[in-house]
């Protein structure tokens, strides 16, 4: 049976005395400082106590000591003789706050009675709340109580613990009350503080109140918004709540137009949005209408670049390729690697955004989102998931990166064979899959390409990529229109759906992301069908165009694999 070590026991309690945060402590308690193996052992099994933090309502170990063999993140996890050791400490710490998240911890951990734990851990909370929000350390200090009623009430709940429940709910709504008679700093305090006590049947009357307060207390629109939002989800008749939807729009229409830049639209856009929401259609256009009067200019975008270099070996080796082509059939073809997608393999793309996402946090911390210039109107919800973000960045570095090559492999064929019209439709007819027209007009838009007008091969090439996979899909029973439906008229599936039904139709995942992102993705792929078709862009640069050209060689390289290509030659399917 451990006990406590009293030169640990004194080490933590002055180490606790005026913290704030539960790493500062355990920074403190130092295994290599401690005079003896039982005290270091003790050491750090309360650094790794004090590392458990809260995630998604949940504990979970941050502490890992020893890589070879690091501490469990699941509380459940903790051996036993841990468990115990951290009960002792429980009992004997000075600190409220580290009492309180000693014993939250062991009833994750399974320990003993869990509802003693829970009950026990509540206490602590609150009381380390009172010393948290008078601490000389602020707003960190105040921050810090705000999460542990927070945490007391959810353990109240959950608990069912009703007496300490009413005890926590007393507490928050002092502190409240003392934001609200103080001046405007705590805005945010005062959210995270009204959200949950909107739950509380015994203070409603009072929490309405206070909301009352809290929408003219603060001046930031986004919390304005955020408790108007709370108000009108206990507004108790229809007249009521559209009054309020009116003003939180109102809100929302203020802010925008008090913005500049990329901002406006995108305030725009939400506010357009919570009118359509509401209903309140007048609000809707008028949001729209201030959006689409912006000029792209007074965005204040500002374009970003950057020196990559291709390795000559790698281009070398594109090239090698056509040059060891015997016939420009197989040269074509080879721009194809049917196992290597210009977009890269999605696995790939993950171990990148993790190293990356490890070696510079804040590239992935930072919320991002995409806007049409030509709206302007935004196509993507800002949003911090920043590994996806970098995953989706990574696919589009490499499409360029291959983009390079490609337009370099298809020069170098017009420099070896210099086709003329008819025997490039030698080349890309196998049999009555496709039309003669769609052929001839992908030998158009190749030879613009080969005569660098660049709008000429992209708004010739983009048109038949699509019919040329739809005319795939539809030859291996896959299918490709839609019969009329009460008033909506039939038709045939449009590239979006197309692009999707290619994993139907036998294409690998990594090739249809690697065409999704270049035609349609409009939020975070190049686009380009989209985009040029519809007439919302300038010509793409040329790399970006010969991607279209290996995309139609690819979908050619497909049908000819029913032909002449060999039952030996691999294929993207």
């Amino acid at each position: 049976m451990p006990d406590v070590d009293p030169a640990v026991l004194t080490a933590l309690d002055n180490a606790s005395s005026g913290f704030i945060s539960n790493r500062q402590v355990a920074v403190s308690l130092d295994p290599e400082a401690a005079g003896s193996p039982k005290a270091a052992d003790h050491f750090e099994a309360l650094r790794a106590a004090l590392l458990f933090e809260r995630q998604d309502g949940s504990l979970t170990g941050m502490y890992q000591g020893d890589p070879e063999d690091p501490w469990p993140t699941d509380p459940k996890m903790v051996p036993s003789e841990t468990q115990e050791l951290w009960a002792l400490y429980a009992e004997q710490a000075a600190h409220p706050g580290i009492r309180g998240h000693l014993l939250d911890l062991l009833r994750a951990c399974g320990h003993g009675r869990r509802h003693l734990h829970a009950q026990g851990a509540i206490a602590g909370y609150r009381e380390g709340a009172a010393i948290f929000w008078a601490a000389d350390e602020q707003p960190a200090g105040q921050v810090r109580a705000v999460h542990a009623v927070t945490d007391a009430l959810d353990l109240a709940l959950t608990w069912g613990q009703t007496d300490l429940r009413d005890r926590v709910v007393r507490d928050m709504v002092a502190m409240v009350e003392e934001i609200l008679d103080g001046p405007e700093q705590r805005g945010g305090l005062l959210h995270a503080l009204l959200e949950p006590l909107q739950q509380e049947g015994s203070v409603e009357a009072k929490v309405s109140e206070l909301l009352d307060r809290a929408i003219g207390h603060v001046s930031d629109p986004h919390l304005k918004v955020a408790f108007l939002r709370m108000k009108r989800s206990r507004a108790r008749d229809a007249e009521t709540a559209k009054a309020i939807e009116q003003q939180i729009v109102e809100i929302m229409l203020q802010h925008a137009e008090a913005a500049s830049g990329a901002l406006k639209p995108m305030l725009l856009s939400d506010a357009a949005t919570a009118a359509r929401n509401f209903g309140l259609g007048d609000l809707h256009d008028e949001a729209v209408l201030k959006m689409q009067s912006i000029n792209t200019q007074d965005l204040g975008l500002v374009r970003l670049g950057g020196r990559v270099e291709q390795l000559k070996e790698l281009t070398d080796l594109y090239l090698a390729r056509i040059e060891g082509a015997p016939t420009l059939k197989e040269a074509l073809w080879a721009v194809v690697l049917p196992d290597s997608p210009p977009a890269g393999g999605g696995a790939t793309a993950k171990r990148a955004a993790t190293v990356l996402a490890e070696s510079a946090p804040f590239v992935a911390a930072i919320a991002s989102g995409r806007l049409n210039p030509n709206g302007p109107v935004p196509v993507s919800a800002e949003g911090v998931d920043g590994r996806t973000a970098i995953q989706a960045r990574y696919h589009l570095l490499a499409m360029d990166m291959e983009g390079l090559r490609i337009e370099a492999q298809l020069d170098r064929i017009r420099e070896r064979f210099n086709p003329d019209e008819e025997e490039l439709i030698d080349v890309f007819t196998p049999n009555q899959l496709a039309p003669d027209w769609r052929l001839r007009m992908l030998a158009h838009a190749f030879q613009y390409f080969w005569l660098h007008e660049d709008d000429a091969a992209i708004h010739l090439a983009l048109p038949q990529v699509e019919g040329l996979l739809r005319e795939i899909l539809r030859s291996r029973g896959v299918t490709v229109i839609q019969v009329p439906k009460g008033d909506t008229p039939g038709g045939v599936s449009q590239l979006g759906r197309l692009i999707t039904d290619m994993r139907e139709a036998g294409f690998t995942e990594d090739w249809v992301r690697s065409i999704r992102l270049l035609l349609t993705d409009g939020e975070q792929g190049m686009n380009l069908r989209n985009d040029v078709l519809h007439g919302l862009t300038v010509c793409p640069p040329r790399h970006r165009i010969a991607l279209v050209l290996q995309a139609a060689l690819l979908l050619l390289r497909e049908v000819h694999m029913a032909g002449d290509l060999g039952a030996g030659e691999p294929s993207a399917t």
